[in-house]
């Protein structure tokens, strides 16, 4: 199912099951769905067309929830940017996507940050959605019964995918504004549920184990997983957060705005291998070149970038996306990541 036919599904079978948390305010899988009709309303007669984009700033609380679902709801297209766009950029971007006609099976246009280069809109499908959404609940072990707190940017593939497989399987999603608070991320573990997970970059994670390891330990026996991604974590580190949560599923993740969640691999396994990202999940084929050039192929891969065909043509060949990330596969098959080619870090944008 879709993300929001997910989230009808659970309003008609636990409608008063909690969907959302975000400081003091909560709503139910019922409370959502209402929500969602009434935007969805409010969209349709702000003239918000099917298979037309919607462009708009995101925002880190229920309301990007139920804007973001509302969209869906009535065909069009969500682009979701950053909360803190400037309006040139914005302006730029909503002429870019006005312009250009999309295929019917669009459901999401998702800018890069750009840390690598010029940002680029990728094209993303609902088959794209359900099967990364799908990667997650099989190989991570999202359930029911649990608490998923997302810290990142709602508009980055990072955060908002955890959005879809939380409330697909009828989970509860916690919303933050970033790791700014500390506490506010320590607080909760409070709520009154028996099982948590996060996704924390590196960066993260190496913050709360310098000034909160104590603390992290004490949350032994409730945290079910963390996932980790989008930069290397080291060895150290790996090890010092295994030993923090030893029952934990611990997990290096492979994944990208163009490709998805495609590899992972949890490492609270005694090895810590730094730069190991397992092996291919559920729903993606990932090859590794002579060379060494990871291709990721299967049903999460974006279906192109938005008005810029000489970039398409050169990542997305035969229905393989060839991206820029090297690597080897071990004796035992799982795969190794060892840098990028092209490595260069866009630091002023």
């Amino acid at each position: 199912m879709t993300l929001e036919e997910s989230i009808y599904h659970h309003s008609l079978i636990a409608p008063n099951k909690v969907a959302a948390v975000c400081k003091n305010e909560s709503i139910t899988y019922s409370e959502l769905w209402k929500s969602i009709i009434s935007c969805a309303e409010t969209l349709k007669s702000e003239n918000v067309l099917p298979n037309r984009p919607y462009v708009f700033r995101s925002s880190q609380d229920i309301n990007f929830v139920i804007k973001y679902c509302a969209i869906h709801y009535i065909g069009a297209i969500a682009v979701p940017l950053e909360s803190n766009v400037n309006d040139e950029n914005f302006n730029q971007i909503y002429n870019e996507v006005n312009s250009c006609e999309f295929a019917e099976d669009i459901v999401d246009i998702l800018y890069t940050t750009g840390t690598t280069g010029k940002s680029k809109g990728v094209m993303l499908s609902e088959t794209a959605l359900v099967s990364c959404a799908d990667n997650f609940i099989a190989d991570l072990g999202f359930t029911s019964d649990l608490l998923f707190i997302i810290s990142g940017p709602l508009s980055h593939i990072a955060s908002l995918f955890k959005m879809h497989p939380v409330l697909t399987v009828g989970g509860t999603i916690c919303i933050l504004d970033g790791l700014k608070d500390i506490n506010a991320f320590f607080d909760v573990f409070d709520l009154p549920f028996k099982k948590f997970a996060t996704f924390l970059v590196p960066a993260s994670i190496r913050l709360i184990m310098q000034f909160s390891y104590e603390r992290l330990c004490s949350l032994a026996d409730k945290i079910d997983f963390i996932e980790t991604g989008a930069a290397p974590i080291t060895q150290y580190d790996m090890k010092m957060l295994s030993e923090a949560l030893p029952h934990s599923r611990l997990y290096n993740t492979l994944g990208g705005t163009e490709i998805g969640a495609v590899c992972t691999y949890n490492f609270n396994d005694g090895k810590y291998m730094e730069g190991c990202i397992g092996r291919p999940m559920k729903n993606s084929i990932v090859e590794v070149t002579e060379n060494g050039n990871i291709i990721v192929s299967g049903p999460t891969i974006m279906s192109g970038y938005v008005a810029d065909k000489e970039n398409t043509e050169r990542v997305l060949k035969e229905g393989k996306i060839h991206g820029s990330d090297l690597g080897y596969i071990d004796e035992n098959g799982l795969i190794h990541l060892k840098g990028r080619l092209g490595d260069v870090i866009n630091v002023g944008g």
